[in-house]
Formats: structure tokens, sequence, C-alpha cells
């Protein structure tokens, strides 16, 4: 193997690290689940439950999410980034809304109910704090953000809340095609 070669293999896999670390770090923010979004956000138009579904499937497909139909009519949709991270959400829908609510993650740095004695509560109040408003001026710009419900004393990485805006982001542009 040539030097060339072999240095631009190590600037390859230690950017590989950083990139990984980086992303591994990252503070937790509020986990929100997307509840009671209008379907006329995405279309002037009135349309039947299937159409919304359709919509639904469409944009999760084209985002790279794996879909299951659960028996109840209501959709299970899976995504995988590669050895990232994956979530699982549930997808409710109707006529005149739809709902996306979390289910589980792997590598979401998911954490539920009080903090571990290990934390430093008041230093975890001061970032969860700064992390609301970065989180909130950051998805600002999704009109499904005001249908953002936070779930108390949950948090995640937030790499969620994007994957989820770009998921509904999808569905908002499916329905307007209808």
């Amino acid at each position: 193997m040539t030097i060339f070669l072999r240095q631009a293999l190590w600037a390859f896999l230690i950017l590989l690290g950083a990139t990984g670390a980086a992303h591994a770090q990252r503070g937790r923010v509020p986990l929100v689940d997307f509840v009671d979004i209008p379907v006329s956000l995405g279309s002037a138009k009135a349309l039947s439950t299937e159409q919304v579904r359709q919509a639904v499937l469409l944009a999760a497909v084209a985002e790279r999410w794996d879909v299951t139909p659960l028996p109840d009519g209501r959709l299970k949709l899976n995504l995988v980034k590669g050895d990232q991270y994956t979530v699982e959400v549930i997808v409710a829908y109707s006529a005149e809304s739809y709902s996306a609510r979390y289910v589980s993650s792997t590598n979401l740095n998911f954490l539920e109910g009080p903090p571990p004695p290990e934390f430093n509560v008041a230093r975890a109040r001061a970032d969860a704090r700064a992390a609301i408003e970065v989180q909130t001026a950051r998805f600002a710009v999704f009109p499904e953000a005001k249908y953002a419900i936070r779930r108390e004393a949950t948090l995640i990485h937030p790499a969620y809340e994007l994957s989820m805006h770009e998921l509904l982001g999808g569905v908002r542009r499916h329905l307007s095609l209808l």
C-alpha cells in the first residue's frame, strides 16, 4: 500500500470515528409526539381516510421507513439509519387528521422517568432548558411543529425529531398532490 493510500485510509477512519462520536455525544432533548395534525395542512380539499393512508405510506417509503399495517388500521413505521440508530413510531390517521407517536428506538439515548442518581440535576435542568430553546428554534419552520406534544420526563437524541419532521413533511407533500 502506498503512503498516499495509507494516509487517505487513516484520514477516512479518523473522520468516520469523529462523526460517530459527534452523533453519540449530542445531548438529549424532550421527546415529542405529533398529535392530530390536520390533513388540511397538506391539502385544501377534503380527502378520504384511504387517501390519507396512501399519503402516509408514500411518504414512509420515500423516507426509507419500513411499514407494517396493524390489525386496527394504524401503521407501524420503523426507520433504520444505517448503523447509527433505529426508531419505531405508530401512525394513526383519519380523513381529518393524523398522528405519529414514538414507540421505541436504539442508539438515540432514550431516557424516561426520573434521572439516574449520577445525574447532576441542576446541570441537567439547565441543559434541558437550553435544549428546549434550541429544539424549538430549529424546528419552528416546520408546520407540524405546533402539533408536537412533549412527553413529561422523557428525553431523546435530536435526530429523532429530525427524522419525524422529514417523515411528516413527506406526508404533507403527498397530501398536497392528491
